[in-house]
């Protein structure tokens, strides 16, 4: 005897339920980049922060292209990347967050 089951998951509760039940910061990044979900909006914003904060250009740009429905490709984004001074031998800032958007797909 066969059984035909439907698993369906609600994508807009997905990510609130792995922050506020599992307590699982870092997955629930994770699932919202790779499922394109809401609901870790904030985590990105917070992550980003603390990336931008540490000086880690490469992981601050990387975040950016990750993030869900484009919430930190934005123009803002773009400011605080310009806003950083360049480091002698390296690529400017914004430049490294563009080549990284466009290792992902495309700029917009």
């Amino acid at each position: 005897q066969g059984q035909v089951l439907q698993v369906g998951i609600n994508p807009n509760t997905l990510v609130p339920y792995i922050v506020s039940t599992l307590r699982d910061t870092a997955l629930a990044i994770s699932i919202a980049s790779r499922l394109n979900l809401p609901g870790a909006e904030d985590l990105y914003m917070q992550q980003f922060q603390q990336l931008m904060a540490a000086n880690d250009v490469a992981g601050a740009a990387k975040l950016a292209a990750d993030s869900p429905a484009g919430v930190l490709r934005t123009p803002e984004t773009i400011q605080k990347f310009q806003a950083i001074p360049g480091q002698p031998g390296q690529p400017q800032p914004v430049f490294q967050y563009f080549s990284t958007l466009l290792e992902k797909g495309k700029l917009n």
